[in-house]
């Protein structure tokens, strides 16, 4: 009630909020008080000022980041949507778009220890999905979503060649998948390397094994390893976290 009223009308346009300007909100980060060191708050310099970081390119000269770009719409009653893009940050400070592909929301990306593909994970309304493109031509290799691993992708990890993408993944149940690229027939790649249930969040590969966690009412929570090609799970060591 000690408000000051004000006209409705004393606004310009009357009801019309602001024009948006989506160059404002990164401009801000370069004020933020980001850390603390000794207990007083700090600057730090800005690595990137429009987007949010997703990892190194394998040659060390750039950063992968996503950005999000606000999409107006023809119709004056609809409101604008966004989507995001891959961007690369060199260390030189420019930066250009990496491919032409819209993203509903990027989760995560690892490029492949040969350099030679790139793994996206995307979150959408209606699931995640997992792409495969090729660096050199940008080409989308594969969606593994539709390639059988199911419509809810947890985590996924690499082999240490490149060769092969392993994920804990599903559409009801969370298993271990895998997809081999050195399988000639596309029909053939899929497999599922673990039918009996996985924790979703932790997930690595390490010499030759996939390491991964489950809980049970039984055993409390452990960590096990799978050899890929056919192996049986092995408890590694009590835990649920790595």
């Amino acid at each position: 009630n000690n408000f000051p009223l004000v006209r409705q009308n004393s606004f310009r346009g009357a009801r019309n909020l602001p024009e948006y300007n989506d160059k404002l909100d990164h401009i801000r980060a370069f004020d933020e008080y980001a850390a603390r060191i000794d207990g007083a708050k700090v600057k730090l310099d800005v690595l990137i000022p429009d987007g949010i970081y997703l990892c190194d390119t394998p040659d060390q000269n750039a950063y992968l980041y996503s950005k999000r770009i606000r999409q107006e719409t023809a119709a004056e009653d609809e409101e604008a949507f966004y989507y995001e893009e891959l961007w690369l940050m060199h260390k030189d400070g420019s930066s250009k778009q990496m491919m032409r592909f819209e993203f509903s929301s990027i989760e995560r990306t690892e490029y492949s220890p040969d350099g030679r593909k790139i793994a996206v994970l995307e979150n959408t309304d209606s699931g995640t999905h997992l792409y495969i493109f090729d660096t050199d031509t940008q080409e989308l290799l594969t969606d593994l979503t539709e390639a059988g691993f199911g419509n809810r992708i947890s985590v996924f990890t690499w082999d240490n060649m490149g060769n092969i993408v392993y994920a804990i993944a599903g559409s009801g149940a969370m298993n271990i998948h895998q997809y081999d690229f050195t399988i000639p027939d596309e029909s053939k790649r899929h497999n599922i390397v673990d039918k009996n249930g996985v924790d979703e969040g932790y997930f690595a590969y390490c010499a030759g094994e996939l390491f991964f966690s489950e809980a049970d009412m039984e055993t409390g929570p452990m960590i096990y390893s799978i050899k890929p090609e056919g192996g049986v799970r092995k408890a590694f060591l009590p835990g649920s976290a790595f």
